[in-house]
């Protein structure tokens, strides 16, 4: 996975500049995670593209997150965590985010299904480093705040399960059998999602992936608690690059058409989070528990060129994603 590799790659990086620093001026903190994580998801096609209706559609799921981070100084006023985190375990839940559900590849608009959500499988993996630099010893008056620059790579990925509504939801009941072959074949096509298009053409799975990347800009202000406990609250805007894919190939009469999407735009939103720090006594070992949300907005444009029309030349979609967390860490000082 690309962000695994950024991740990695990025940790050794910040393991040599550690190894050249004085050993008066940093110190090393591991800290291995679990998080939990609610996912909200919303995709609206406000002109339609391979169904020329306007489409809508989202999905909330619960996602159990595994994360490692590494945080040192590199000098009394400046600080760099790394930190990489995804699905601990597979998750599952019900979907109508666009093309994910039969419904709405629905080619015969007199044939009135009912709405279908669909299985899908969701997974969701991020990689954070981020800068933090004390002001407090440049203005006393603001001793208690940080400022800090950080850089994010997240994905959210989505493979809906394969399904076929039922003949008897997929077709009006009839009383006579007038029906013609190619109306039945018509029927058939349009009560699949194109997961269980690409299954039964034998191409890959069929699966969707949302992507931002970049840079995001805020404070934080962390305070003392009876001595040895802290609590501090974080606040940041982000501004980064977004991107929405898909895998799709559309099979008719032996002949196969590439029709997968590749929407870019921009992406902006807010990062927040509440962190509580505490020594497990006895031990060389001390506790978090933060409470995060993060909230993004995409503005995407098709750069295929697939899917202008004579009224539209560059399609849009609109994507949001919620995520609430609670992550408790476990952090040990190995330097």
């Amino acid at each position: 996975m690309k962000i695994q590799a950024n991740f990695f790659g990025l940790l050794l990086a910040a393991m040599n500049t550690i190894t050249q620093a004085s050993s008066e001026d940093f110190s090393l903190v591991l800290s291995p995670a679990v998080k939990y994580k609610k996912l909200s998801f919303e995709q609206v096609y406000p002109f339609g593209l391979r169904d020329p209706a306007p489409m809508h559609g989202k999905l909330n799921i619960d996602l159990v997150m595994a994360s490692l981070s590494a945080f040192t100084h590199i000098s009394d006023r400046l600080a760099v965590s790394i930190a990489y985190e995804e699905n601990l375990t597979n998750a599952s839940t019900n979907s109508n985010v666009p093309f994910t559900n039969p419904n709405l590849v629905n080619e015969d608009k007199n044939i009135n299904f009912p709405i279908f959500n669909t299985f899908s499988n969701v997974s969701r993996a991020d990689f954070n480093l981020t800068l933090t630099y004390k002001i407090g010893q440049l203005m006393p008056v603001w001793k208690n705040t940080n400022v800090l620059l950080g850089y994010l790579d997240g994905e959210t990925q989505i493979n809906p399960v394969p399904m076929t509504i039922p003949s008897s939801s997929s077709s009006s009941s009839s009383s006579s059998s007038s029906s013609s072959s190619s109306s039945s074949s018509s029927s058939s096509s349009s009560s699949k999602n194109l997961a269980q298009e690409h299954l039964e053409n034998g191409f890959s799975q069929y699966k969707q992936k949302y992507r931002e990347n970049g840079l995001y800009l805020g404070a934080y202000w962390a305070f003392t608690v009876k001595e040895i406990n802290s609590l501090s609250l974080m606040l940041a805007y982000a501004d980064m690059d977004g991107e929405y894919v898909d895998n799709y190939i559309s099979s008719n009469d032996n002949q196969t058409i590439d029709l997968a999407f590749n929407f870019q735009g921009k992406t902006s939103g807010i990062n927040a989070a509440v962190t509580w720090t505490g020594p497990l006594v006895s031990t060389p070992f001390s506790y978090s528990i933060v409470l995060s949300g993060q909230f993004y907005d995409m503005d995407g444009i098709d750069v295929t060129g697939k899917f202008a029309r004579p009224d539209i030349t560059y399609p849009t979609i609109n994507t949001k994603e919620k995520m609430l967390s609670i992550l408790l860490s476990l952090q040990w000082k190995a330097w």
